[in-house]
Parts: structure tokens; C-alpha cells; sequence
């Protein structure tokens, strides 16, 4: 982000009520610019034993990263907003185990990948793209955060009916997005209806129904499971237990103590997704 958006975001909370408007449109383009943060050791150590790769996709330059034996059945892993694919690597070792190969990537404007700025719309995208380089149908697609949503959006334009889906820490509801971005940028939610309206815009009057997935996952044919912690603070819990209504024929695990990131690297669940993945008689929902 430039000094001059910087700027802006201090200046917004103070001219919201002025420029309602100019606001908007503000806060709804720095909506799509990223932020990237150091690789931990224990990331590092994972990587060390991937093939890495890159592919193109539009303008960009895509890291993508491989473990175990490419003619095995796939799993695809994708990281959440402002993270790497490398966040998933505790998934590798017990997924190898299981008889599979480990693909994972970094998003346009993470990671090791060009850009700047995305959408969980363009991440669905990159996955396709990853998919149809690599002409495989992956046996299942781990996702975090929103994560979870792009592989949605994937698996719901391609279907791709042999795909199982685990997601972990996912917002269920797009408009609760939008109270998100209104928060870290300190403004009021008098301004949602506005940016709503200009991502409605960008990619289509359904949007909001289509990167929701209290929405969408009643209409996924392939086995879903569901992974939450009950103390997440950046997905609070409580969405996941609306979830359940309209998605009753999913796998649920509840997870206390973890958190958003810490879900990642517990073997108790870790070991519960790698096993539902394996399964081959998951019910579908």
C-alpha cells in the first residue's frame, strides 16, 4: 500500500459523513490489496522438500509448490487472505502417507507470487488455472479462511463432482466481509449498502450468494467437511453453527483452543481431514 492510501485510511473515518460516497469507493478498492508477512522456520523446513514451480495466470506469476509422487491422486491446498501456501504444509507428510501427491500454490499478491492486490473470486480462478496446467481433478481441496471460499467457487464452476472439500476457519456469509473490511478501516457500517453495490457490480448481482457459502454448500454433490474452532477470533464460531443448518448432510469438527492459525498444524485435526479424504465411502451431501 502507497503512502497516499495510507493517507486516505487515516483520513476516511473523519470524511465518512462528509463524502459517504468518496469513502465508499475508497475502502472497496483497498478491499483487494494484500499484505505478505515473513515465512516461519517451520514453513521454511516444509518447502525444503517440494518441487516449486511456477505457472502463469493472467498477468502474474504463480508459486506453486509440489510434494510426493505426481502420478498419485491430488490434493490441492489453499491458504486464506494474506497467507501462503506453505501455511498448510502440516497437511504434507500424513496426506503422502495416505497415497497421495501435495499441490499447493501462492494467490496472485502472496507469497512468492507477483501482485499486489486479489480477489477470493481471481484466487478461484488461479486454482482452475492450477488445475487445468497440472490436467488433473484433484481427489480433494483443503481450504483456510478464504481459502475455503475460492476452492468453493471453484469446484461450483467447474464441477468438479469427485472432489472432496475441507474447509477450516471459512467464512460462511459474504456480507459479514464487508463488516470486516468496515472495521480495520474504522468505518461505519452505513457505508456496507455502497460497497455492496460496487461489488455487485464488478462481478455480477448474484456475488454475494455465490461467495457465501451458507449459500453454496447446499448445492455441492461431493463430501464436505467442515473444520472450526470454538475460539476463532477471525471467523467467530457462531456462523459455523448457522452453517449447520443448511448444510446438514456435512462432516463437522469442532476444534477449542486453536484458534484461526493453530487449526493448521494440530495432529487432532490434521489427521481426522486426512482421514476423511482417504475414505472412500463418504456420503455426499
Amino acid at each position: 500500500m502507497s503512502w497516499i492510501d495510507k493517507f486516505v485510511v487515516l483520513l476516511m473515518p473523519a470524511l465518512q459523513n462528509l463524502f459517504p460516497g468518496f469513502c465508499a469507493r475508497q475502502a472497496y478498492r483497498l478491499w483487494f490489496y494484500t499484505l505478505r508477512f515473513n515465512t516461519p522456520q517451520r514453513e521454511l523446513a516444509w518447502l525444503g522438500n517440494a518441487e516449486e514451480f511456477f505457472i502463469p495466470f493472467k498477468q502474474h506469476r504463480i508459486a506453486c509448490y509440489r510434494w510426493g509422487n505426481r502420478d498419485l491422486p491430488c490434493v490441492l491446498l489453499a491458504h486464506g487472505w494474506n497467507g501462503r501456501g506453505s501455511q498448510l504444509g502440516g497437511f504434507v507428510s500424513p496426506l503422502i502417507r495416505s497415497g497421495f501427491q501435495v499441490l499447493a500454490f501462492d494467490g496472485p499478491g502472496h507469497g512468492k507470487s507477483s501482485g499486489h492486490k486479489t480477489s477470493l473470486i481471481e484466487i478461484s480462478e488461479c486454482i482452475s488455472a492450477l488445475v487445468k496446467h497440472e490436467d488433473l481433478v484433484p481427489a480433494a481441496i483443503i481450504g483456510h479462511s478464504g481459502g475455503a471460499v475460492s476452492s468453493m467457487l471453484h469446484l461450483r464452476r467447474n464441477h468438479d463432482h469427485d472432489s472432496k472439500l475441507v474447509t477450516l476457519g471459512a467464512p460462511t456469509r459474504a456480507p459479514w466481509l464487508i463488516d470486516v473490511l468496515l472495521g480495520h478501516l474504522r468505518l461505519d457500517k452505513k457505508l456496507k449498502p455502497r460497497i455492496a453495490e460496487q461489488f455487485q457490480r464488478q462481478f455480477g448481482d448474484d456475488v454475494l450468494d455465490r461467495v457465501s457459502l451458507e449459500k453454496q454448500l447446499p448445492r455441492l454433490t461431493q463430501p464436505v467437511m467442515i473444520i472450526h474452532d470454538h475460539n476463532d477470533r477471525d471467523v467467530p464460531f457462531h456462523f459455523v453453527r448457522q452453517l449447520q443448518e443448511s448444510a446438514p448432510g456435512a462432516e463437522y469438527l469442532f476444534t477449542t483452543g486453536l484458534g484461526h492459525r493453530k487449526i493448521l498444524r494440530d495432529e487432532d485435526t490434521i489427521n481426522p481431514a486426512c482421514s476423511f479424504i482417504a475414505d472412500t465411502e463418504n456420503r455426499h451431501i
